[in-house]
This record gives structure tokens, C-alpha cells and sequence, in this order.
């Protein structure tokens, strides 16, 4: 199978748990319509993988129509990439933190 996910390093669900979400899912879980030809993540590998959980699960897959597909692997890629543009806070050790009152405010002393 040809890699076509948009991290670029790995091809999708085993082939026998992508043959059950298919027989159990016939049509597309979001138009509804068309029928279901391709097996997805419900919840992204690479959310998964950034909270830590397991991705391949029946649970964690839903049959979609290639159309639905791809429109919904185009959301979560535009998320993926605004959260990597969006800087992280860094968290500020105690002893660094500016001590009494409100940081806005000046010292007195």
C-alpha cells in the first residue's frame, strides 16, 4: 500500500482492522450517502500520538467516503500546521517569578 498520510510515515490502519471498520461502517459516517471506501482515524494519529494514546482501534475508526475523507484530513492538517505557528509559553521556574503583587506593577524599592 502506497504511504499517503501527511506525516509521511505510515500508510494507515493493519489491513485486518481496516477490513472490519469497512464491513461494519457500509456508508460514510459523516454525508451519510456515498459509500464508505476508505478507513479513518476518528480521532488523528497525530493527536493520539501528542496526548498519548493508542490510534489503531476499531473504536478510534470510522468508514468515509474518499470525499469526506479528504475533506476532513485537510481540517486537521491546517490545524496541525496552526498549532506549530502558535509559540509555546514557556513555563516560568518559581525562583524566577517576580515576587508579591502584580507583575504588571513596579517595585517599590
Amino acid at each position: 500500500m502506497m504511504n499517503n498520510s501527511w506525516s509521511g510515515d505510515r500508510t494507515g490502519f493493519p489491513k485486518a482492522m481496516r477490513a472490519k471498520i469497512l464491513r461494519r461502517d457500509k456508508t460514510c459516517r459523516i454525508c451519510g450517502l456515498r459509500p464508505a471506501t476508505e478507513a479513518d482515524h476518528i480521532v488523528s494519529v497525530a493527536e493520539c500520538r501528542r496526548l498519548g494514546i493508542v490510534y489503531d482501534t476499531i473504536d478510534n475508526g470510522q468508514g468515509l467516503c474518499r470525499e469526506c475523507h479528504w475533506a476532513k484530513t485537510r481540517a486537521e492538517i491546517q490545524q496541525g500546521q496552526a498549532r506549530m505557528r502558535t509559540p509555546k509559553r514557556i513555563p516560568v521556574h518559581p525562583s524566577q517569578a517576580p515576587r508579591g503583587g502584580d507583575p504588571g506593577q513596579a517595585c517599590d524599592g
